[in-house]
């Protein structure tokens, strides 16, 4: 034991042909938050799932963006 509590982690890492398997269950909250946690500890997974369903389309940031600076 080295003192750090990384000793306990799971490394979760997804294959890319899965991510949209995860991401509809994410979507259809058939997990739970710990569950989809530890998903997002894959970082690629996490990444690709926020460009998808969390940022606006470039459209909307641009139109967005205008109304900000009105």
């Amino acid at each position: 034991m080295n003192g750090t509590h990384l000793e306990n982690q799971r490394l979760y890492m997804i294959r890319k042909d899965e991510y949209q398997k995860y991401a509809d269950c994410i979507r259809m909250e058939q997990m739970s938050a710990p569950e989809i946690s530890e998903l997002f500890e894959d970082e690629k997974f996490h990444n690709w799932y926020k460009r998808k369903y969390l940022m606006p389309n470039p459209y909307f940031r641009k139109l967005l963006k205008k109304n900000l600076d009105e």
